[in-house]
């Protein structure tokens, strides 16, 4: 388990797209999300009310 969550955040590393992660490891979207926004904090934020 440990060893699929340092490949997933590697692989995050290198392209920051959600789409691309749940085709490569099967994840679904909230799951991409989060890895994305864990290694690129940067590309959060926050929708207008």
């Amino acid at each position: 388990m440990m060893i699929e969550v340092v490949t997933e955040i590697g692989a995050v590393r290198q392209t920051a797209d959600p789409i691309h992660l749940m085709r490569l490891f099967g994840i679904c979207d909230s799951t991409a999300l989060k890895y994305v926004f864990a290694a690129h904090p940067e590309r959060q934020w926050e929708a207008p009310r």
